[in-house]
């Protein structure tokens, strides 16, 4: 995959050169960090992991029960 920082938009264009998604944020986007289904999307002051896979109203979903996962996980000590 590939990734265009537009400076606060990013677009994910896969190897066959479809569109994959647009990513539109508040603020300037400093640098972007590909995965394989995932991409961290780094500020100056914060880091967002969003999803390449999923649709926009499942992705939310996703990283949310990843998060109270790993909260969890934090919890038990381990």
């Amino acid at each position: 995959n590939i990734c265009l920082n537009l400076g606060s938009t990013a677009l994910f264009i896969s190897d066959n050169g479809w569109l994959i998604k647009e990513y539109n944020a508040n603020q300037e986007i400093q640098k972007i960090v590909l995965g394989e289904n995932l991409a961290g999307i780094i500020y100056n002051n914060k880091i967002e992991i969003i999803c390449l896979t999923l649709l926009p109203a499942l992705e939310s979903l996703y990283l949310w029960s990843g998060y109270t996962k790993f909260l969890k996980l934090l919890q038990s000590g381990h």
